[in-house]
């Protein structure tokens, strides 16, 4: 479970996104968690899962937030990750 607040210094909306890379021996892949409008007259939540494939062999992995275009400024708070518990039934 990955989610932060977000805001941008601009009074019209922008998109932001939280973004997992996961990088293996030979390939890097980006997963998009969540994304949504951003904007000066508020903090925006944004939160999602996200569950890396059980297989190859992974030697990174990487939460970030990315978004407005570049000369807007990006506001982050409460960065959080949480690892999820998964339940098998036998």
């Amino acid at each position: 479970y990955f989610a932060a607040w977000v805001r941008t210094d601009r009074a019209t909306n922008d998109l932001v996104r939280l973004t997992m890379e996961r990088r293996e021996t030979t390939t890097t892949n980006f997963t998009a968690i969540a994304s949504g409008s951003a904007s000066g007259n508020g903090w925006t939540w944004l939160s999602g899962y996200h569950t890396p494939p059980p297989t190859g062999a992974v030697t990174a992995l990487k939460f970030f937030v990315e978004g407005p275009a570049p000369g807007v400024a990006l506001f982050v708070d409460d960065a959080y990750a949480a690892p999820c518990l998964l339940y098998t039934s036998d």
